[in-house]
């Protein structure tokens, strides 16, 4: 794997966790 798609892909887990993050402080605050 290159530097860049692994960079690539990190990002990506970390959109993923902060979606779900704040999903679930949208739902705690509801």
């Amino acid at each position: 794997m290159t530097h860049a798609s692994y960079f690539r892909s990190g990002l990506e887990s970390v959109e993923q966790y902060l979606r779900s993050v704040m999903e679930d402080d949208g739902i705690a605050v509801n």
